[in-house]
C-alpha cells in the first residue's frame, strides 16, 4: 500500500501512481520564503496548474517577503521598472 501513494510537495496531499507521476516543478512558495529554486515531485494535476499560473502576476513578493527586496539586487531593479 505504501508504494502505491506518492506525496505532492505542492498540495500537501497524497495521490495513486496514476494521478502522481513523479514529475517535479519548482514550489512558489519555496521560492519566495526560502529562495529554494528546487524542483520537487507534484501531482500531474498540480504540475499542470503550476505551469498554467507560472506567468500570471499573482503573488505580491514585497507583501509576503519584504526582505528578498534587500536580500536580492535584481529586485531592486525590478521594483523600479515596475514603478516606472
Amino acid at each position: 500500500m505504501a508504494k502505491s501513494v506518492r506525496y505532492c510537495e505542492y498540495s500537501g496531499k497524497y495521490f495513486c501512481t496514476l494521478c502522481h507521476k513523479n514529475d517535479k516543478h519548482v514550489i512558489p512558495a519555496r521560492i519566495i520564503f526560502d529562495w529554494d529554486f528546487k524542483s520537487y515531485p507534484v501531482s500531474v494535476f498540480y504540475k499542470q496548474f503550476l505551469k498554467e499560473m507560472a506567468c500570471e502576476p499573482l503573488i505580491d513578493i514585497q507583501a509576503l517577503n519584504p526582505q528578498l527586496y534587500a536580500q536580492v539586487a535584481e529586485f531592486k531593479y525590478i521594483r523600479v521598472a515596475r514603478r516606472q
